[in-house]
C-alpha cells in the first residue's frame, strides 16, 4: 500500500491501541482524532515551510474494532451488515442472511436512521469527507472469512474422524 500522490512513500501505522478492556467513551476516545482530522482536512500539513494537502482515503479497521468505532450491531445481529440493509433470520445457532438488499447511505447513517444497526452515535460521523459506509470499512478476512467457516470445517472434521474411528473399533471387535 502507498499514499496516493506519494507512491514511493508507504503508508504508515497512525496509531495501535490496546488495554485491557474496550475504552468506556467512544466520545471521549475518537473525539481527539476527530478534531485532529478535521483540522488536517481544512488547513493541510506544514513540512517545512510547505503546506501539504491531505485526503484521508479509509479507516481501516478489524470487524470488532469497527463495530466498537461505529457504534454498531456486532454481528451476527439481524441487521448486522455494514454494506446493505439485509435482515438476518437467527435459527437458534446462527444467522442467515438470504439473498440481496438495498445498500446503506452514508447520509441515513449519519442522521442515526438505522435504529436496528447504530447502537450509539459516532464522533467519526463528524469527519465531512468521509464516506462513512464506503470509507469506514473491514480490513481482515479473518472476522469476515477464516474464523466462522474454519470453526466450522474443523467441527465438520472432528466428528468425521471420530465416526470413522469408532466404526473402525467397532469392524475389530
Amino acid at each position: 500500500m502507498h499514499l496516493v500522490n506519494l507512491p514511493a512513500l508507504p503508508i504508515m501505522v497512525l496509531g495501535v491501541f490496546c488495554g485491557a478492556t474496550k475504552p468506556s467513551c467512544l466520545e471521549g476516545f475518537l473525539r481527539p482524532l476527530v478534531d485532529d482530522i478535521n483540522c488536517i482536512l481544512v488547513h493541510g500539513i506544514d513540512i517545512n515551510g510547505i503546506i501539504i494537502d491531505f485526503r484521508l482515503k479509509a479507516i481501516l479497521a478489524d470487524t470488532p474494532a469497527l463495530v466498537f468505532i461505529k457504534g454498531l450491531t456486532y454481528p451476527p445481529g439481524l441487521k448486522a451488515c455494514i454494506k446493505c440493509k439485509i435482515v438476518g433470520i437467527h435459527d437458534g445457532t446462527k444467522t442467515i442472511y438470504d439473498g440481496t438488499a438495498e445498500d446503506r447511505t452514508d447520509a441515513d447513517f449519519r442522521n442515526g436512521d438505522y435504529v436496528k444497526h447504530q447502537k450509539h452515535h459516532t464522533p467519526l460521523v463528524e469527519i465531512a469527507e468521509v464516506d462513512t459506509i464506503e470509507d469506514i470499512t473491514i480490513a481482515d478476512d479473518i472476522h469476515l472469512f477464516a474464523l466462522g467457516i474454519e470453526k466450522k470445517c474443523l467441527k465438520d472434521l472432528q466428528l468425521v474422524l471420530y465416526t470413522l474411528f469408532r466404526s473402525g473399533q467397532n469392524k475389530s471387535s
